[in-house]
């Protein structure tokens, strides 16, 4: 039982398009910000603007965290008077 299976892709048939609910279409509310203020002119450029964005954020989230949460602090180290200052009942460890 041999199948052949002639399958052709066509580029200009696949591009952005809004979604359709019952018939019409559904444009995101941030493309349709985007188109509206004049930013953009189509919604390839809006989905483009957006996904740049969404790279940038994330990738500014990682930076906080890291430099937060995973690196050691730099703390210096207490003189004997300053330690004197702050803990006053503290015997002196050597």
């Amino acid at each position: 039982m041999s199948t052949e299976n002639n399958i052709t892709f066509e580029s200009d048939k696949f591009k952005y398009k809004s979604r359709v609910i019952l018939g019409q279409t559904q444009v995101p509310g941030m493309t349709k910000f985007l188109l509206g203020k004049g930013i953009v002119k189509n919604e390839r450029q809006a989905m483009n603007i957006l996904l740049i964005t969404t790279v940038l954020f994330l990738g500014l989230s990682i930076f906080i965290i890291y430099t937060n949460f995973f690196k050691q602090p730099d703390i210096p180290q207490m003189s004997d008077e300053e330690r004197q200052l702050f803990f006053p009942g503290l015997k002196q460890t050597q």
